[in-house]
């Protein structure tokens, strides 16, 4: 019993592996900026990453309400490898 969950915990955490080197997961955000995406821009327009959709991967944009403010911001900001944000704002009016 002990070997077949160890198995099992082996198993899981190689295809766990697999995945996250393979694809964008699901919730990953990313900035988009004049057609680029690259991991130097350091503002643009924050997307969010919902997987694969047709055959292609799907990436929408995150819309600003009211509830987004400074903590949001730092969040993203935290994700994409910044200690934080900044500044933030609508689309084209401030840099992130």
């Amino acid at each position: 019993m002990l070997m077949k969950m160890s198995l099992l915990s082996v198993l899981a955490s190689f295809l766990t592996l697999i995945y996250v080197a393979n694809a964008q997961g699901r919730g990953t955000v990313r900035l988009y900026s004049n057609n680029s995406t690259s991991s130097t821009l350091t503002a643009g327009i924050v997307q969010i990453y919902y997987g694969h959709s047709t055959g292609t991967n799907t990436w929408g944009n995150i819309c600003e309400d009211d509830s987004f403010g400074h903590n949001e911001a730092d969040v993203i900001c935290n994700q994409l490898g910044y200690d934080g944000a900044s500044t933030f704002g609508k689309a084209g009016s401030t840099a992130m």
